[in-house]
């Protein structure tokens, strides 16, 4: 247990409510933003391609606690083919050579939500194919563009929700049909939204697979699992691939603090994702378990403007 939460615990038993009891989104090992000081040399023994991806992961805690991964066999390899891939991107004006997100976003579900600060993730399979759509966040897309499909969905879901007396109270701050599919809003209230793979050649899902993007990221997905080990956590896994995950997260046994939830994939091919209850079930069990809810709202659409059409799934 870390000190300052022994030191919350010990006031109330005795009486004294000088110490104010520590919020429970705090990160235990680093705040959000604050530099890691043991991050800052982490990556300048690394090979070039190596240390070139490892300055872009967050050093938010992520670099440190990713220590022994940028020494493992496969980690330069990876480094190598996203570098290739990324130099033919800029060598060449032709779209088919373009690779999402921007290097400045491969890491961004880490920037956002450091090692101590996580509350519920959200497992994707790679960025999307698109121009200018993916921003690194699984199922998140750029401000501005059309919402694509399974998002539109998960509004959908959000809605139903919302508007379901038994189980509104759940989500504090309620939920209407936001202005676009920016996700970062969740991101900073401790939703990690990570892809398996990082990254993607445009056009052609699942195109840099064979990188070994998923030794790392389930090398992170760990990470988050450990470090949140004595603090509720929800896993939203939705459609195959996903639930795929909960061998992983599940590998040293059941642990009461952690709360998976499955169903099938939001996108309008599948069915059965709308009616599924995850983000107030979600709610329920960091609540139940003494911490705070998440709050699921986003910015709503300004006067005139289009956004979304979840409310008429």
């Amino acid at each position: 247990m870390p000190f300052h939460r022994f030191l919350a615990i010990l006031a109330v038993v005795s009486g004294c409510t000088d110490q104010p009891a520590a919020p429970d989104d705090v990160d235990e090992d680093f705040e959000d933003g604050k530099e890691d000081a043991a991050g800052v040399t982490v990556c300048n023994p690394l090979p070039a391609a190596s240390k070139e991806l490892c300055l872009l992961i967050p050093n938010n805690g992520w670099r440190s606690a990713l220590k022994a991964e940028l020494t493992a066999p496969y980690f330069e390899p990876l480094a190598i083919a996203i570098r290739d891939a990324r130099n033919r991107d800029s060598a060449t004006t032709d779209v088919a050579a373009n690779v999402y997100p921007s290097a400045d976003n491969t890491f961004a579900a880490l920037r956002f939500v450091s090692p101590g600060r996580v509350k519920a993730v959200i497992v994707g399979q790679d960025p999307y194919i698109g121009v200018d759509q993916a921003i690194g966040l699984s199922f998140s897309v750029a401000p501005g563009l059309t919402v694509p499909p399974s998002l539109e969905n998960i509004y959908a879901e959000l809605v139903r929700e919302a508007g379901d007396a038994a189980i509104a109270d759940d989500l504090p701050k309620g939920f209407v049909c936001p202005a676009d599919g920016d996700l970062r809003p969740w991101a900073k209230r401790g939703v990690f939204m990570l892809n398996a793979m990082l990254t993607v050649r445009h056009g052609e899902a699942g195109s840099h697979k064979a990188f070994g993007w998923q030794n790392l990221t389930n090398a992170i997905l760990r990470i988050a699992r450990d470090r949140n080990a004595e603090r509720p956590t929800t896993y939203l896994l939705w459609g195959s691939f996903a639930r795929a995950s909960k061998t992983l997260i599940l590998e040293d046994g059941a642990n009461p603090n952690i709360l998976v939830l499955e169903s099938n994939h939001p996108s309008p091919l599948a069915t059965g994702f709308v009616g599924n209850g995850h983000f107030t079930s979600a709610n329920k069990f960091l609540v139940d378990n003494g911490r705070t809810p998440i709050d699921w709202s986003l910015p709503a659409p300004v006067a005139g403007a289009t956004g979304p059409r979840c409310n008429e799934l």
